[in-house]
């Protein structure tokens, strides 16, 4: 098991990793919630969001990259922006809305190769955090990094 129980209590307040969790004020995570969570257990947190809050105690996570998991325990997610915590791997920024996604995983984009003026049809095989995007072109190419701006 990734997850070992210390004190009696019942409460789950710690975490392997990162020495601290969110559960303080006993808070439970809502479906919408901004969190980082550590996909498949491991030391690494990436953002996402609470998608299903399941009766068992667990969650399910939509990760800002399109991947998701389902089943994760509390001790290994916490909030974005939560005090005390490290900052997210990849920058730490967060932003306020929603819609911070132009684009998903398995979109059919056009985009501007290399940044030139020519639009070439593919697909959006990553989303990054950034708001940049990794396109796979009908051709086999592959670009990394692509600005939304590029992207249609």
């Amino acid at each position: 098991s990734l997850i070992r129980k210390l004190g009696g209590d019942g409460l789950k307040k710690k975490s392997s990793f990162g020495g601290r969790s969110d559960d303080e004020d006993g808070a439970d995570f809502e479906r919408g919630d901004k969190v980082e969570a550590r996909y498949g257990g491991k030391s690494k947190w990436y953002k996402g969001k609470i998608s299903l809050v399941r009766s068992d105690g667990t969650y399910d996570v939509l990760y800002e990259d399109g991947d998701k998991e389902r089943n994760v325990k509390k001790s290994l997610i916490r909030r974005v922006g939560s005090t005390g915590g490290a900052r997210s791997s990849f920058g730490g920024r967060s932003d306020d809305d929603d819609g911070d996604s132009k684009f998903e995983r398995g979109d059919k984009v056009e985009a501007r190769y290399g940044g030139k003026s020519k639009w070439y049809k593919g697909k959006v095989s990553l989303a990054h955090s950034d708001g940049t995007y990794d396109i796979l072109y009908e051709d086999g190419d592959k670009e990394r990094k692509v600005k939304a701006n590029l992207i249609r």
